[in-house]
């Protein structure tokens, strides 16, 4: 007799890596005030598969310009984009801070894990203020300095306040602060 595998019990034998948290990204999407005609930012990209292909699948009428230091990760990208068919995204590689984008043509900017990921966190956001529109928005996603069960050393997080005060230096208004779970923290600034 055999037995017939179902979506179920695959997922039951699959175990997900220890090392990688599990962001709910619809959650995550849904505390992000972009409408589907935005034009949106995110640097540093990554691999593209984590938030940048479903930014784009979310502003279907505008566009998403994604920026990396690494071209191995644009063409990861790129790869995964034309897998899902997906022709509204840009990508553009940086050698430093300066973003390679025209003065105010976004509507927002995601920044994941600014403190981790990006050299110079205040030349970035002096950068961010530039390639926003009036009333223009950033979302950092961010560890929480304080201990997690995962994640990088305590000396690769930042502080909500620390990060809200780099905001603020730069012209930046505050919208709101949410802890996204045990693990994150978005913050929420306007231009």
């Amino acid at each position: 007799m055999t037995t017939k595998k179902t979506a179920r019990s695959k997922q039951q034998k699959s175990s997900p890596k220890k090392d990688l948290p599990i962001i709910d990204i619809h959650r995550l999407l849904s505390l992000i005030p972009m409408f589907p005609h935005h034009n949106i930012g995110i640097f540093p990209t990554g691999d593209g598969t984590s938030l940048t292909i479903p930014l784009a699948k979310n502003v279907y009428y505008g566009s998403v310009d994604a920026i990396d230091y690494h071209q191995k990760m644009l063409d990861q990208t790129k790869k995964t984009l034309m897998k899902n068919k997906l022709t509204n995204v840009e990508l553009h590689i940086t050698k430093d801070d300066k973003l390679p984008l025209k003065n105010s043509s976004l509507d927002g900017m995601i920044l994941p894990f600014p403190k981790q990921e990006i050299a110079n966190i205040q030349t970035t956001l002096k950068e961010v203020s530039k390639c926003l529109k009036n009333l223009g928005w950033v979302v950092a996603i961010e560890w929480h300095k304080t201990q997690t069960p995962i994640g990088p050393p305590q000396t690769k997080r930042i502080a909500g306040s620390t990060l809200r005060t780099y905001f603020e230096k730069i012209g930046f208004r505050f919208i709101s602060y949410r802890s996204f779970d045990e693990n994150y923290y978005i913050l929420l600034m306007r231009k």
